[in-house]
């Protein structure tokens, strides 16, 4: 997927590594070394991805809600709900591209979640319409 950062998301991202080296200087009288720099960013990369997926979740809660509405005014909500839930996404998902941005800053390499780095790539099983209504009513 290929974003372009917004501005002023990007120097947000910026600014808050600049607090966080101010703050470090504050307890030491020497700058933090780019190991410490690098996990810390490693950690605002984890946290800006969990984000995403928390929306993903919403959006897919709201769907299932949306499909089983028994009512207009629940599907209506349900339909707000998706359309609030697509725009977190996306903000979501550029706040996520800058906090790795700024990472690639630091440490000269793409951040990868440590848990995908050695996970083997393969097609995915696609699931019947039947499967999906089996997980709808096992979740409902």
């Amino acid at each position: 997927m290929t974003t372009t950062l917004d501005k002023k998301a990007l120097a947000a991202a910026h600014a808050r590594l600049a607090a966080t080296i101010a703050l470090f200087k504050s307890y030491s009288t020497e700058a933090p070394d780019d190991r410490y720099l690098e996990a810390v960013q490693s950690g605002n990369c984890y946290s800006s991805r969990r984000n995403v997926f928390y929306y993903k979740k919403l959006l897919a809660d709201d769907l299932i809600d949306f499909e089983q509405a028994e009512s207009e005014s629940k599907q209506s909500r349900a339909q707000s709900n998706m359309e609030l839930n697509k725009a977190k996404i996306k903000v979501a998902q550029q706040l996520h591209a800058c906090e790795v941005a700024v990472y690639e800053s630091i440490a000269g390499n793409t951040w990868m979640p440590k848990n995908q780095a050695h996970t083997p790539t393969g097609p995915r099983k696609q699931l019947s319409e039947a499967e999906l209504k089996e997980i709808r009513e096992l979740v409902a």
